[in-house]
């Protein structure tokens, strides 16, 4: 909560000597495309910080989905305009289209349960997981290029380590399975290097597929 905290109220300027990148020419590449750039990352408990480190490169737009708490709701927002030229609404597909369009950089978390409605259940740590589709959607809206962006505090809180994955080659496929199995498999690759990190509070299999009657919880 001190992490979240400092991210919506203070200058990512005032960390930048605690950073260290790999990657950020995978970035840079991506950019220059003039697509827009669809920048995954996962939900790790340094997920509000590393948005808040990111500034200290480049600016980007966000998604969010709103808290049912209004107060917490609104703390969030503001915390976030404060360093991002927009926040939109998951639901506010128009916003994502324009924002690819425009050539900017979009922050998007792939790691979630929405439900089957929207989802196709792919292995995700070896279970099957309800996994969006929305990431190979917003991916082909404008061309754009797909990097994972992934962030970590050191081991001895000494800092933060950020890194940049190449983006994806032949993304999406128009197979929506295929494209969904890709994306699990960065996430698991982001998570195996710091396991600890990943916040496993987050109910990532409560969509069970209609053949099972038990949610793994």
């Amino acid at each position: 909560m001190i992490e979240v905290a400092i991210a919506w109220h203070r200058d990512p300027e005032e960390f930048r000597d605690r950073v260290t990148t790999e990657g950020l020419e995978n970035l840079d590449a991506a950019l220059a495309q003039g697509k827009g750039v669809l920048l995954l990352c996962a939900h790790f408990t340094t997920l509000e910080f590393g948005g808040f480190l990111f500034n200290l490169f480049y600016k980007m737009d966000v998604t969010y989905r709103s808290n049912k708490n209004p107060l917490f709701d609104a703390a969030m927002f503001n915390g976030r305009v404060r360093h991002y030229p927009a926040v939109h609404d998951r639901k506010d597909i128009r916003s994502v289209m324009r924002s690819l369009k425009q050539g900017h950089i979009l922050w998007y978390a792939p790691d979630q349960d929405y439900g089957a409605k929207h989802s196709v259940f792919v292995p995700f740590f070896g279970n099957q997981a309800a996994t969006i589709t929305a990431t190979s959607r917003f991916a082909g809206i404008n061309d754009s290029a797909v990097v994972f962006y992934s962030h970590y505090r050191n081991e001895d809180n000494s800092g933060y380590h950020l890194h940049f994955s190449p983006a994806l080659e032949n993304y999406p496929t128009g197979d929506q399975k295929q494209d969904a199995i890709t994306i699990n498999r960065m996430v698991e690759e982001a998570i195996r290097k710091q396991p600890d990190q990943y916040l496993w509070l987050h109910k990532r299999f409560k969509t069970q597929a209609t053949d099972k009657s038990a949610r793994p919880y």
